[in-house]
Order: structure tokens, then C-alpha cells, then sequence
């Protein structure tokens, strides 16, 4: 079912939304209702992600403390009664990040991860200064989202890394990736008891930990690499030999 947008006058196509952020933002125009607020705002929609209950948004804002009545209270006292175009256009802006956040990581549906994304990346939306009121870093809780659903890799690749390659030397790279809830349990638990400072002081922890009990695969493996290594550049070399034609 399309939802309304914040002028009432069309609605947002949400075919290609999961049934949480369906949910969510349902439940987002139900809090503007409840708060006599209009037109839906950010904070709205954050409200919803809050209330929603199940996704990835809620999981990843409980865990920085965001509750839904402190959002409420937080929500009523701004001040709605004159938005102006800005405050409007910053939903439609949010919605339309979202599908594009999706994409961007690959996803073929736009989940309460996108959303919550989209909020936090939206600059003229009341959900950033309300969160920024609540004490949580909006930064902090973006990178956390994408640590829980995505898969990305930043790292100053050269070409021939991206042709496969592995080229030698220290390597500066941030991995987020997704992750089952037993993985999560783990990571959570090592912060929760001290091991580890945060979520993903634990994941590097637990993977250099891996590579360490595996020492003998991996060693195995590099092995293979270097055996490739040797066999490519056997048959590069062959190549520049023979005669052109």
C-alpha cells in the first residue's frame, strides 16, 4: 500500500521497501499524529524506526541507548508550527537516499537499515539535532549500521589489486560486513565484558584471532598465491617471447 507523502497530495511508491520499513513508516506517520506535528518530519521517521521494534534500525539504536518516549519527549518540543519547505523536502530526500543507499550497497529492497541511514545523512532533518540532543553520535551509529548490513571495502587499491593482485606493504582498509546474530552475540559480548573497546575493535579481534588458530591454512594458502604468482608471470613472460604476428 503507497504511503502518503508529507503534503498529502501523492504518495511515495514502497513496493521495493521490506515489510519493517513498511511498518516503520507507517509508524512514523502515526507519531506525527500523535504529537499533532505536520508535515512528517526526520524525527518522525526516526520515531518509527524506534518504534518498529525488529529491524536493524531499532537493534543498532538500542544499542546506543535511543528509547522511544525520550525520542517523543525529544520530538514534541520542536518547534513544527512554521517548517517551510525545508522541512518537508527533508523527508522526500531521506525516502529517495534511502533507495539509494540500498543500491549502493547491493540490496535489492530498502530495509530500516537504509532508512535509518538516510536520516542520518539528511542535514536539514530535526532527527540530527534531536539525536545530537540524546548525547549519541549520529557518525558513530551510521558505521555501526553498516557493520551489521553490508559489505564494503575502503582501501587505497592500486589497479592491480583490483585485478586481483595482492600488492605488498601495510594496508590502511576499513571491512564492514554482514553478519549472522551468532557472530553479533560475540562481538557484543567482548565489548559488553571489557575485552574490547567497541564492536569493531571486536570483529578485527576475532578475525586476526582466526587467522591465528589457522595459522597452518593460511600459511597453505599463501602458498597457492605465491605458486599463481609464479605461474602468471611464467606465462607473461612466455607471452612477450613469441613472435606477433
Amino acid at each position: 500500500m503507497p504511503l502518503r507523502r508529507p503534503d498529502a497530495s501523492a504518495t511515495w511508491r514502497t513496493d521495493k521497501f521490506t515489510a519493517r520499513a513498511k511498518k516503520a513508516m507507517h509508524l512514523a506517520q502515526q507519531e506525527a499524529q500523535r504529537l499533532h506535528q505536520s508535515p512528517l518530519g526526520t524525527q518522525h521517521l526516526l520515531l518509527g524506526l524506534v518504534r518498529e521494534g525488529e529491524g536493524v534500525a531499532t537493534r543498532v539504536l538500542a544499542r546506543y541507548g535511543v528509547e522511544l518516549e525520550a525520542v517523543r519527549l525529544a520530538a514534541a518540543s520542536t518547534d513544527t508550527s512554521d517548517p517551510g519547505p525545508p522541512l518537508a523536502a527533508a523527508v522526500e530526500r531521506a525516502v529517495d537516499r534511502a533507495r539509494h543507499e540500498a543500491q549502493e550497497l547491493g540490496h535489492k529492497f530498502v530495509g530500516t537499515e537504509h532508512l535509518l541511514l538516510a536520516v542520518l545523512h539528511e542535514d536539514h532533518g530535526m532527527a540530527l539535532s534531536l539525536l545530537q540532543s540524546l548525547g549519541v553520535d549520529p557518525e558513530a551509529i551510521a558505521a555501526d549500521v553498516l557493520v551489521a548490513t553490508s559489505i564494503s571495502v575502503t582501501s587505497s587499491a592500486t589497479r592491480s589489486q583490483r585485478q586481483g593482485e595482492l600488492a605488498p606493504g601495510p594496508k590502511d582498509n576499513v571491512v564492514s560486513c554482514r553478519v549472522d546474530d551468532r557472530a553479533v552475540e560475540a562481538i557484543d559480548a567482548l565489548v559488553a565484558a571489557g575485552i574490547r573497546s567497541t564492536r569493531s575493535d571486536a570483529a578485527a579481534w576475532l578475525i586476526r584471532s582466526g587467522i591465528e588458530a589457522n595459522r597452518e591454512f593460511f600459511e597453505q594458502v599463501y602458498a597457492t598465491v605465491g605458486e599463481i604468482r609464479r605461474l602468471r608471470e611464467q606465462a607473461q613472460a612466455l607471452a612477450r617471447q613469441s613472435p606477433s604476428d
